[in-house]
């Protein structure tokens, strides 16, 4: 039995000591206390389904080296998100893009050592030890601690689940949780999805919901005036990084172009994950907030009509194309960009002779190159044009050209300096004057912050920097802005209604404050800002923390926790209900869009 909870134990061990948690005095330790609890009650059920169940010998091996080899994914997971695996994700990970440019990376060789080892001490503590500690007076005193550990200790909300239990339990927790919002999406028909003309739109929802996250507000001042002439859009979203890059010193020309544009000092990304970054910036809507579907593939049916930037500039003369270091067929992002109006898309597949090449794609200086030799062409055709790039260079592990394992400040020094020789061969050319060049992310991958809460929301505080074209003069702006603000922001710069957009206008200065809410897919929770009544912390069964609403949530997150009211915790699930696009929905479209027809 013992080599069943160093089986399960070993990885929580290691974690702990190498993944950074704040601590919180009393809550930190029930948390890792009730994670111990929950590996201990996973080792027994293994214990009792491996060995009373009659099973052979070369089964137990084969089963410890698979769940081995899943808590190693696991604890990289932990490193990169912050967060258990949720099984939802691993079609992702039979990917070659992930196999091969994550598991297999060269910084990896020492975890699939310890894999190696941790099966070999399996099978030693099987041999010598196992027998000496058998006995059932033990078992069953163990397995009642775990139990009361597992199920009495009640989850801290503003915590980090991995430390609170294992993924098994979590994933679990999950499954259960789907199937009571499946039911719910069941019993309320199409929730907040209705069929019109045979495309599933959204549906409007109570005047309170619709007015605190669907309104329009074009009611602030315009700092850039509407441009005489069409201007070529430059959007260059960077891997994941985060606005505390910059105050950290680790972004220095971020940091000094800044002060040449327009800079936000509270730009929000809506999500985790680059397809649902992607979606919100590309489409101004929001993704779904807890769901493991992806809007982004959804777009990709044809029952889902949105438009989305690059086909609301093409009514206006614009050619979009949309260039990326990745593989196109990762995520489907390839298929999306197409469908929702590029014209033309590139992935790694495109460069042939780049600088560096991982199994994730090419490096930031070879996208780059590539960008300048497009926008030559763009310009010798007619225009306007809008060109997107996605960078890689800085999505874990990190490609940086001559460096086999490259740390991850030598990804970002790597990521600034080739941004720096491309804005400024732009500007050698004298593109900066036509061309409206928007930075930002498409997720804010890095986490930092004085606490925990800090730390997550920290994932969600991307930069955002616009130079070039008519932005006459720097401006810090400190008004919270969103990536579903964007598509109604150009419809504003070109002065053009849009008929069901959403947000504020990036170009535009506000003096009133605003309702926010995001989601994070990897931790399953739910972040809100109300503007008269605080700001939310909920899990995906709503369990929901509520702090003071005093100072700036991203650099000074109160830490006092206080009774929320449930009014607003129901206007948050009927948020969730109104918004996640499940596959329930889509079917149930379906459904009435055949019924229809006959």
């Amino acid at each position: 039995m013992l080599k069943y909870f160093i089986l399960v134990l070993f990885f929580r061990i290691i974690g702990l000591i190498t993944v950074p948690v704040h601590p919180d005095s009393f809550k930190t330790w029930i948390a890792f206390s009730r994670g111990f609890s929950s590996d201990i009650f996973l080792a027994l059920c293994l214990w009792f389904v491996l060995e009373k169940v009659p099973v052979n010998r070369l089964f137990r091996i084969v089963s410890a080296a698979l769940l081995i080899v899943v808590c190693a994914v696991n604890y990289e997971h932990i490193h990169a998100n912050g967060s258990n695996l949720n099984f939802y994700f691993l079609k992702y990970g039979f990917d070659e893009t992930f196999i091969l440019g994550s598991f297999f990376a060269v910084k990896n060789i020492p975890l699939l050592g310890v894999c190696v080892f941790n099966l070999w001490l399996f099978r030693f503590l099987g041999k010598h030890f196992d027998q000496r500690f058998f006995k059932w007076k033990t078992v069953l005193l163990v397995l009642l601690l775990s139990v009361l550990g597992s199920f009495c200790v009640p989850l801290k909300v503003g915590f980090p689940y991995w430390a609170q239990m294992n993924f098994v339990e979590e994933n679990s927790r999950n499954l259960i949780n789907r199937i009571f919002v499946r039911n719910d999406v069941r019993s309320d028909g199409l929730a907040g999805w209705e069929v019109q003309n045979g495309i599933l739109v959204r549906k409007a929802g109570s005047l309170e919901l619709m007015e605190a996250f669907y309104s329009q507000d074009l009611s602030g001042e315009k700092i850039i005036n509407t441009p005489t002439s069409l201007n070529n859009v430059l959007i260059v979203m960077v891997e994941g990084l985060s606005y505390d890059l910059i105050d950290q010193g680790k972004l220095p020309f971020l940091a000094e172009l800044k002060n040449e544009g327009l800079f936000f000092n509270n730009f929000i990304t809506l999500q985790r994950q680059t397809n649902r970054g992607m979606y919100a910036a590309l489409c101004g809507d929001y993704p779904n907030y807890l769901d493991t579907s992806a809007k982004m593939d959804f777009a990709l049916k044809r029952e889902f009509g949105k438009e989305c930037l690059p086909s609301f500039l093409k009514e206006k003369g614009y050619h979009s194309v949309f260039m990326q270091s990745s593989n196109s067929h990762y995520m489907n992002k390839g298929s999306f960009v197409r469908t929702i109006g590029y014209d033309e898309d590139f992935g790694s597949r495109a460069f042939l002779n780049p600088i560096a090449r991982s199994n994730w794609g090419v490096d930031d200086r070879s996208l780059y190159q590539k960008a300048l030799e497009k926008i030559e062409s763009l310009d010798q055709a007619e225009p306007p044009w809008m060109l997107t790039l996605l960078t890689v260079g800085t999505h874990h592990p990190y490609l940086v050209p001559g460096v086999p394992a490259p740390t991850r400040e030598q990804a970002l020094e790597y990521a600034d300096e080739t941004l720096q020789e491309f804005i400024e061969a732009l500007r050698e050319r004298g593109q900066l004057d036509n061309t409206l060049v928007v930075i930002t992310s498409d997720e804010a991958a890095f986490s930092y912050g004085k606490n925990e809460l800090e730390r997550a929301l920290s994932q969600h505080h991307a930069p955002l920097i616009i130079v070039g074209g008519p932005v006459a003069k720097p401006m810090a702006l400190d008004g919270y802005f969103t990536q579903a603000d964007l598509l109604l922001s150009f419809a504003d710069f070109l002065d053009v209604d849009l008929e069901g957009g959403i947000g504020r206008s990036i170009f535009r200065r506000y003096s009133n404050r605003r309702n926010l809410i995001f989601g994070n897919v990897y931790t399953s929770k739910l972040y809100s800002y109300f503007k008269d009544d605080g700001f939310y912390v909920c899990d995906q069964e709503f369990n929901c923390e509520s702090y003071a609403s005093a100072g700036d949530f991203f650099r000074d997150t109160p830490s006092d926790i206080i009774q929320g009211t449930s009014r607003t915790v129901e206007l948050l699930r009927e948020a969730y209900l109104h918004n996640d696009l499940t596959k329930d929905k889509v079917f149930a479209g379906e459904a009435i869009l055949s019924s229809s027809l006959r």
